[in-house]
């Protein structure tokens, strides 16, 4: 699925995502992680999910003072974990043939490769499992019944 970021194409895997939604500010909690951090949770299905603004992870913008309309990517991980990935718009869906990045290259570690588009433009690849913590990145964090937060 390619997306666009502040400006930015962006590429996901399309088997990663499970579903694209608009949330309202309304579905948005602010809470402090396990290390004391502010932690950005979405309600998503009876729970809530760990979400991230991919622009500010990627340093494109300052966090979002309003996620009203945004549209999210629900994105499962291994072992039934999900997360949210806040994009700007979704372009299209297309198949890419990606290349590699050589070592040192990427400026993030979400970022896994990118490809060439037809308009000859770049647009770089994300690995979600990366950008989110989650089982398949070595975090114990997975989502939490909306019971258990009041």
């Amino acid at each position: 699925m390619i997306v666009g970021v502040q400006g930015q194409t962006m590429v996901f895997p399309l088997s990663a995502i499970q579903e694209t939604l608009h949330i309202r500010q309304d579905d948005v909690l602010n809470m402090p992680g396990s290390d004391g951090t502010p932690q950005t949770l979405l309600r998503y299905d009876n729970r809530v999910i760990p979400l991230t603004d991919l622009a500010h992870e990627l340093q494109f913008s300052e966090s979002r003072h309003t996620v009203e309309g945004a549209i999210t990517l629900i994105v499962n991980h291994e072992e039934k974990a999900t997360s949210a990935i806040l994009i700007d718009e979704i372009l299209e869906q297309r198949q890419v043939v990606i290349k590699g990045l050589q070592d040192g290259f990427a400026p993030h570690p979400c970022i896994a490769a990118a490809t060439i588009l037809g308009d000859g433009s770049i647009a770089l690849i994300v690995d979600p499992y990366e950008l989110i913590p989650g089982p398949s990145s070595g975090s114990t964090q997975a989502s939490v019944p909306l019971a258990n937060i009041g």
